[in-house]
């Protein structure tokens, strides 16, 4: 079986398994790229962040049980959209290494000043809770 078709016959195999217009509408628009992808990976990119966000929490896991059905092994499964696949492994360093700016918080909104009322009675009960396990 070659690896240029595997993340085709993967996708082909979930249609069998989920309902049509979901496929359609999500599944079919994804890309399986074998450069990018290896034994441990495979690298999926998808036209925008909600189709790679829904295809992501949806069916990642089976997509990684299909793969290790054909392949033995149940790779780390990667959808993404195209220029985030680039950028990555910068933003993914750049992020730890980046100081957080101070929030733009309202000094005067303590729990101190919180003010008790329906709309957020639960809120302050469990503001009680946390400031005293803290």
């Amino acid at each position: 079986m070659s690896e240029i078709n595997i993340g085709r016959l993967v996708l082909e195999n979930l249609k069998k398994e989920i309902p049509e217009i979901e496929y359609s509408r999500y599944v079919k628009q994804l890309e399986y790229h074998v450069e990018k992808s290896g034994k441990d990976k495979a690298v999926f990119t998808a036209p925008n962040a909600l189709i790679a966000n829904w295809n992501r929490t949806k069916y990642a896991q089976k997509l990684a049980h299909l793969f290790e059905i054909k392949t033995g092994v149940a790779p780390e499964i990667i959808i993404d959209i195209p220029n985030n696949l680039k950028s990555r492994k910068k933003n993914s360093v750049a992020a730890t290494t980046e100081k957080v700016p101070n929030a733009l918080l309202n000094p005067s909104y303590t729990f101190e000043n919180f003010v008790e009322g329906g709309s957020n009675a639960f809120a302050n009960t469990y503001r009680g809770f946390y400031s005293k396990s803290v």
